[in-house]
C-alpha cells in the first residue's frame, strides 16, 4: 500500500472549495435523476 502523505496547502484548497457548496440549494450539476 503507498504511502499517504497529507499536504496543508491542497487541505486549505479542497476546505475553500467545500466552503463554497450551498447545502439546501438545488444544484444542477449533483442533479442524478433519481
Amino acid at each position: 500500500m503507498m504511502e499517504l502523505i497529507w499536504d496543508d496547502e491542497l487541505a486549505v484548497i479542497a476546505r475553500r472549495w467545500a466552503l463554497q457548496c450551498k447545502f439546501f440549494e438545488k444544484d444542477q450539476c449533483r442533479d442524478v435523476g433519481k
